[in-house]
């Protein structure tokens, strides 16, 4: 977590915040903090898991029902049929 921070400089910042703050608050402040991150915690893993789950769907090939299918099939085969009719009208004249 404190990646670039080493051993002597945490000390430092603990009794620094000892210091500040004294041993009565102290407890209550590394309460909160740690509330604090935990809460960032989940809030970031159940974005990620929204994120994923939006990702996945969207490359899920979603199947056509089958009544939009045969609505499809009926507008299409009225389509044709009209177009049958206006070529043998002009075919005719």
């Amino acid at each position: 977590m404190f990646s670039g921070i080493g051993a002597g400089e945490i000390i430092i910042i603990l009794g620094l915040a000892l210091v500040i703050f004294g041993p009565r608050k102290l407890p209550e402040i590394g309460r909160a903090f740690g509330k604090t991150l935990n809460e960032f915690r989940r809030a970031s893993f159940s974005n990620f898991n929204d994120i994923e789950a939006e990702i996945r769907d969207a490359t899920e090939v979603k199947k056509p029902q089958p009544r939009v299918l045969e609505e499809v099939r009926e507008v299409r085969s009225e389509e044709i049929e009209e177009e049958d009719v206006r070529e043998d009208k002009l075919s005719k004249s």
